[in-house]
């Protein structure tokens, strides 16, 4: 009956503990460090109690991170390509997944952002690829879902100036010839668009117009989620490297 009502308790703890969807629309899971049935299930009532004021009231909802990556993940995941977002998000968890949102700043972010660095090795351009999604979920809460009043300033760190090279019609040949017959077509064919690897892998027939020479990516596909015609370039034209 307790389970019913969002309690439960575990071998691991003394303590009821709460897992129950409140009537604001959030998850929660977490111990009530009451030991006693009957207290832990008027803390539960004053929780629900106060989220249906809120909700009622139009207080602004004090949300977790964990609350705004499940949102984010759910409302993306028809919009763009999530596969990096989440390893990202992964590598944030155990940062970021007790905070509040209202707390999380460059401050919060600081111990992310010096265990990537000195213990994992990483750069700050891939650094960088993190605090992106932690931006662009903060923009999400607070301009479309009402869980944030103010956006905190999310700095990125300072990347090096990428040099910008083309293959030369040599270089390209040799790079055609010294591949594995399957991955001659992909190659050739991101020479020629200057697509990614996911987004020709991804493409499918019927978005390609051999008369005009031109493939067109569909929204969601790309990596800024947009679509957008890769018209073939002459043989032996290449994106600059870094790209």
């Amino acid at each position: 009956m307790a389970r019913e009502k969002g309690l439960y308790r575990r071998k691991d703890s003394p303590f009821w503990w709460i897992d129950t969807v409140l009537p604001d629309g959030r998850r929660i899971c977490k111990s009530t460090r009451l030991k006693e049935l009957d207290a832990a299930e008027e803390y539960l009532v004053r929780l629900k109690a106060e989220a249906y004021e809120a909700l009622r009231r139009g207080i602004l909802v004090d949300r977790d991170w964990a609350d705004a990556v499940v949102r984010y993940v759910e409302v993306s995941k028809d919009k763009r390509p999530l596969n990096d977002d989440i390893a990202h998000l992964r590598r944030l968890d155990p940062y970021l997944a007790k905070r509040r949102l209202r707390e999380i700043n460059m401050e919060a972010l600081w111990p992310f952002i010096t265990d990537r660095r000195e213990r994992d090795g990483v750069s700050n351009a891939t650094i960088n690829r993190a605090l992106e999604v932690v931006r662009r979920i903060l923009h999400l809460a607070r301009d479309e879902w009402g869980w944030l009043e103010r956006f905190p300033r999310i700095r990125m760190l300072k990347e090096p100036k990428r040099r910008v090279r083309f293959l030369t019609r040599e270089e390209a040949d040799r790079l055609h010839h010294a591949l594995p017959p399957h991955l001659q077509p992909v190659v050739q064919f991101a020479l020629a668009t200057g697509c990614r690897m996911g987004e020709i892998l991804g493409l499918e027939w019927h978005r390609v117009d051999l008369e005009r020479r031109v493939a067109w990516l569909d929204p969601g596909t790309t990596k800024n989620g947009e679509g957008r015609g890769a018209p073939a370039q002459q043989r032996g034209t290449a994106r600059p490297e870094g790209g």
